[in-house]
C-alpha cells in the first residue's frame, strides 16, 4: 500500500464528520494506478502443483530470450528461458 493512495483515498471522503461508506475496491484500484508504472512484472509458478506440457514444435534445447521487465516502461530486462515442455499452473492446464 502506498502513502499517495491511502491519501487520495481519504481525500476522496472529504472532512465531513458524517459516515461515509466506501468500498475497499476503490482504494486498491488508486493503489494499482500509482505502482502500475513503477512496477516491474516476473512471473512465477509452484513447481510442486504444475503441469508439464510438451509442445511438437519447440526448441529442442533450452534457448535464454531477454525480455522487458515492463510491457510500457523502461525498468530493465529479464530472461525468459524457451523450450519444447513447459510448466504451466495447475487451473491454467
Amino acid at each position: 500500500m502506498t502513502v499517495g493512495a491511502m491519501k487520495q483515498f481519504m481525500l476522496e471522503q472529504g472532512p465531513s464528520k458524517n459516515s461515509n461508506l466506501m468500498e475497499w475496491d476503490k482504494i486498491w484500484a488508486y493503489n494499482k494506478k500509482i505502482i502500475d508504472d513503477i512496477s516491474p512484472r516476473f512471473t512465477a509458478i509452484v513447481k510442486d502443483s504444475a503441469s508439464k506440457i510438451i509442445l511438437t514444435n519447440g526448441p529442442n534445447s533450452v534457448q535464454v530470450i531477454s525480455t522487458d521487465m515492463h510491457p510500457k516502461k523502461d525498468l530493465g530486462k529479464k530472461a525468459t528461458l524457451q523450450f519444447k515442455e513447459i510448466l504451466v499452473e495447475a487451473g491454467d492446464a
